[in-house]
């Protein structure tokens, strides 16, 4: 009898749980319908590069230079990078839409 209840409870959350990623699937679908992600393009790429020299870049001159501020200051400029590339490759999207 107790193994009979609980092929029912295993039964029951297996369709449960086949029920929910369907309607994840479906919810999913539509969602990437409507909202196209940015892919980047050369410019967002070069940005990207460029934030990563400046963390390498960071890294040597705080430990190997032992310039602590100009270690630090060379850092910040990591996600500056990133931002503005990515900003400049969507407006020139747009400008040659």
């Amino acid at each position: 009898m107790k193994l009979d209840w609980g092929i029912k409870n295993v039964a029951s959350a297996v369709q449960q749980c086949i029920e929910n990623i369907l309607l994840l699937r479906v919810f999913l679908f539509f969602m990437a319908e409507e909202k196209s992600q940015y892919d980047g393009g050369l410019i967002s790429q070069i940005g990207l590069m460029s934030s990563f020299a400046s963390i390498f870049g960071s890294l040597y001159i705080y430990f190997v230079a032992d310039d602590e501020l100009l270690g630090i200051f060379v850092g910040l400029w990591a996600p500056t990078l990133i931002l503005i590339s990515r900003e400049v490759d969507k407006m020139m999207g747009w400008m040659a839409e």
